[in-house]
C-alpha cells in the first residue's frame, strides 16, 4: 500500500515549483504519514519485510526533501537552510525511536548532506545582519538535532562529533566572510579552545582540555 500510495504521488511532487508555499501543508501530511507508518510499523520481527518498509520510507522522505528544496527560494537570504534543517530536526526526532539500521545510516547520510550544504553555500550567502541571523538559527537547529541524537542513538556520539567539527569551520568561514581579516578568525579559534581548556580545567573533563 506504501509504495502504491508513493507512486500515486509522483506527478504531484512534478507539479512543484519555488514560492507555492501552500503546497507545504500537503507536504507536511505527506510526511508526518511517512514518519508515523515507519514509526507505527506493527513488527520488525520479519527483517526482509522491515528492510522494504524502510527503503520505500527514504524514497518517500527524500521526495518531501526535494519538495522543500523546490518550494523555499533559494536566495542569499538563507532560507533554504533554515527549510532543510527544520527538515533534519523532525526527522531526527522521529528516527531515534526506530530500531533499524538502514534508518540509521540514512540518518547519517541526511546529517552528512544538511551541513556541507550549510558549508558549500557560504560564499553565496548575505553577511548582513538579518540573513545572518537566519542563516545561523538554521545552523543551531541543525546541531540541537545532532545534541538530541547524541544520548539516544547508538552513533549519536559520533555524529555529534562531526557536526562539532564542521560548526567550528562553518563559524569559522562566517568571521572570515563579515571580517575579511584572517587575524580574527585566529582570535575567534582562540577564544574558542580557551574556553574549552577552562571548562576542562575546572570540571576535570579530559576532551574539552583535547579539544
Amino acid at each position: 500500500m506504501l509504495a502504491i500510495g508513493l507512486l500515486r504521488l509522483l506527478p504531484f511532487f512534478d507539479t512543484i515549483h519555488t514560492g507555492q508555499f501552500f503546497a507545504l501543508v500537503p507536504i507536511s501530511i505527506i510526511a508526518l504519514s511517512l514518519y508515523s507508518a515507519i514509526f507505527f510499523l506493527p513488527s520488525r520481527s520479519d527483517e526482509s519485510l522491515g528492510n522494504i518498509y524502510d527503503f520505500l520510507h527514504i524514497f518517500g522522505i527524500a521526495l518531501v526533501g526535494y519538495a522543500i528544496m523546490e518550494i523555499v527560494p533559494h536566495t542569499s537570504t538563507g532560507w533554504s537552510l533554515l527549510g532543510l534543517n527544520t527538515f533534519l530536526m523532525l526527522s531526527i526526532w522521529f528516527y531515534v525511536k526506530v530500531s533499524s539500521n538502514i534508518i540509521s545510516l540514512w540518518t547519517i547520510f541526511l546529517t552528512v548532506v544538511v551541513f556541507f550544504y550549510h558549508l558549500g553555500r557560504i560564499e553565496t550567502l548575505d553577511m548582513t545582519l538579518g540573513p545572518v541571523i537566519i542563516q545561523l538559527s538554521s545552523l543551531a537547529l541543525g546541531t540541537y538535532a545532532i545534541w538530541y541524537m547524541k544520548e539516544r542513538h547508538e552513533l549519536g556520539k559520533y555524529m555529534f562529533i562531526y557536526a562539532f567539527v564542521l560548526v567550528i569551520l562553518i563559524t569559522s568561514l562566517y568571521v572570515n566572510q563579515i571580517t575579511d581579516n584572517v587575524f580574527v578568525v585566529t582570535i575567534y579559534l582562540t577564544i574558542l579552545a580557551t574556553i574549552y581548556l577552562l571548562l576542562g580545567i575546572n570540571n576535570n573533563v579530559a576532551k574539552y582540555r583535547t579539544i
